[in-house]
């Protein structure tokens, strides 16, 4: 009887202790799923993370360059409306130079870099005139829907004489990639002498 007890008992017992060793192996394999799981949900978020950080970069420096682009148009373009001569200057392909009321060099290109829609000014101000020793330059830019507008234009100087800088674009339709700047003489109107510089694109 004891036996048969004691037999009973260590069998309950037996079975007691292989609950445990069922329930750890379940355990373990429920943990290494949600393991599993939640590293992908990890690695995931770090990879549209990344990915955001790097448009967002790639969106910034489009911009960068497209500003240099105009700094050194500008550069160009004051050089020779002084000095005479001509430069060339390389255009991004996707881009367009055109342009608009005023004699004003527009340069417009696809980007989501997040800037206003309102124009910010990279240089000078919306002064009209400025002093004959100040720089006449005037780059500005903003959004415009899905497409990046930047603008230069320069403003009259005056002094013991007046002069302004008068570019404008002349398009051979060959849709290259260089702009050609050259000085085209310059001519006297109202007192104001105009200095002419032709971009050739």
């Amino acid at each position: 009887m004891n036996k048969e007890k004691n037999g009973i008992w260590r069998t309950r017992i037996s079975r007691e202790e292989g609950k445990p060793f069922g329930r750890k192996g379940q355990t373990e394999v429920v943990n290494m799923t949600l393991f599993f799981l939640i590293s992908i949900i990890l690695l995931f978020s770090v990879f549209i993370w990344g990915n955001s950080e790097i448009g967002g970069n790639a969106e910034e420096a489009k911009l960068f360059s497209s500003e240099q682009f105009m700094l050194n148009l500008d550069s160009k373009i004051e050089n020779i409306a002084k000095n005479g001569g001509s430069e060339t200057l390389l255009k991004r392909p996707s881009s367009s130079l055109i342009m608009a009321q005023n004699n004003t060099i527009e340069y417009i290109f696809q980007g989501k870099a997040d800037i206003p829609q309102d124009w910010i000014y990279l240089t000078g101000d919306d002064t009209a005139e400025v002093d004959i020793n100040d720089a006449s330059s005037v780059i500005r830019e903003r959004k415009d829907g899905d497409n990046i507008r930047i603008q230069l234009y320069y403003r009259n100087r005056t002094g013991k004489s007046k002069f302004l800088i008068l570019p404008f674009i002349y398009s051979e339709g060959l849709g290259r990639n260089t702009i050609k700047i050259e000085n085209n003489g310059s001519s006297v109107a109202g007192g104001l002498v105009l200095n002419k510089v032709k971009l050739t694109v």
